[in-house]
């Protein structure tokens, strides 16, 4: 792979990992509110499912990154 297109794949990789955890960190903020959670707790579980699916997908990507990297594809 060229070096160029390496450095781009390498930022968009970062990138989505970037938004994952700022969603995740905006979660563990509403998460800490009681009265939201009491109020809203159907839709905290959905939340909470849908970031646990997110987190595993920047994992994934991660370790794409890192073989595409290696040149392991």
């Amino acid at each position: 792979m060229w070096e160029r297109e390496k450095l781009s794949l390498n930022r968009d990789f970062e990138s989505i990992s970037a938004n994952v955890l700022e969603a995740k960190h905006a979660l563990d903020n509403l998460y800490y509110n009681q009265k939201l959670e009491e109020e809203y707790s159907e839709a905290f579980t959905d939340i909470c499912t849908a970031v646990d699916a997110l987190m595993t997908a920047r994992v994934d990507f991660e370790n794409l990154r890192d073989k595409v990297m290696k040149n392991n594809v």
